[in-house]
């Protein structure tokens, strides 16, 4: 009985906590005027966006990049898509819609010193960029910090993302890494860059997420909340409905995971996608003058 109680008041939880994200607030960039070390800039041989290979080549690798993203996208992936409901979930193939989009957003949060990895597995570099992360503290970076690329490398999500892993920002080496052809799911991790980018104590901000219950529930809900209010403020309202579809149920997984693992995390997803589904139908039917006033301008 206690458990059936618990869970419930997770699910509440979840109902109340989503009904926050909150498009009336005015949306700010991140640090438009961030400045950032020398040594941190990318180069033409190191640059900010990067893509897995994605020919068959014999040459370089390529052919077992694709053989990989092939057995991902429908094995290892199924999960992932049956929560999200959509197909472009872990599909390993990022087109050039959501790679546009995301790296507007980065170019207005002025999250310069950021590295995107499109569905690439590149151990070599993310462990150079553990190492040259100076924002975050060593004792963290050489234990959770190695911990999580040992992982990487021995589990590439390349390969089993959305069974080990997925998108996701990783802080230790200030890296986003994008395997879902999904623009709510990109920009979100987006937020994650950005909420980090903001912090004075990251070292102190990382470590809050291990707190059971609040931590990682609190830093996702920023990254949806910075998301959504983000497609208001450039008056997207297609991808604003995608985003409470997709970002709805994947809050959901992290309220139910922390009651009864895959279990909880499915029904809460269920509960997700029904008040996701909700907000997307208000949101259809509801006025928005200022971007009434950017549509009319555009038509002319």
């Amino acid at each position: 009985m206690k458990r059936y109680f618990s869970y419930l008041t997770f699910l509440l939880f979840l109902i109340t906590f989503t009904q926050c994200y909150s498009t009336e607030k005015k949306y700010t960039n991140g640090m438009p005027f961030h400045t950032i070390n020398a040594e941190d800039e990318f180069t033409p041989d190191d640059p900010q966006f990067e893509s897995g290979c994605s020919e068959w080549k014999l040459k370089g690798g390529c052919w077992l990049g694709k053989i990989s993203d092939y057995i991902g996208h429908f094995t290892f992936s199924i999960f992932a898509k049956i929560i999200i409901l959509n197909f472009k979930a872990v599909n390993h193939n990022i087109s050039k819609e959501t790679k546009d989009y995301l790296e507007l957003y980065i170019k207005e949060n002025g999250l310069k010193d950021v590295k995107v990895r499109y569905n690439q597995y590149s151990p070599g570099n993310d462990l150079y960029r553990l190492w040259k992360n100076k924002s975050m503290s060593p004792w963290l970076k050489y234990s959770f910090g190695i911990l999580f690329w040992v992982i990487n490398v021995i589990l590439p999500e390349r390969l089993f993302a959305g069974t080990f892993g997925g998108d996701h920002y990783d802080q230790y080496t200030n890296t986003i890494h994008i395997y879902s052809d999904l623009i709510p799911a990109a920009i979100h991790e987006g937020g994650h860059a950005k909420d980090f980018s903001m912090r004075d104590h990251k070292s102190l901000y990382s470590l809050f997420r291990i707190i059971p219950i609040v931590g990682a529930l609190y830093q996702e809900a920023r990254a949806s909340d910075d998301a959504i209010r983000y497609f208001r403020h450039k008056c997207d309202r297609n991808t604003e409905v995608e985003s409470y579809r997709q970002l709805y149920p994947a809050y959901g997984t992290y309220v139910g995971g922390v009651v009864s693992s895959s279990t909880g995390s499915i029904v809460s997803a269920a509960q997700g996608h029904i008040i996701g589904s909700r907000k997307a139908k208000r949101v259809w039917q509801e006025e928005i003058p200022e971007c009434e006033i950017v549509d009319k301008t555009e038509t002319k």
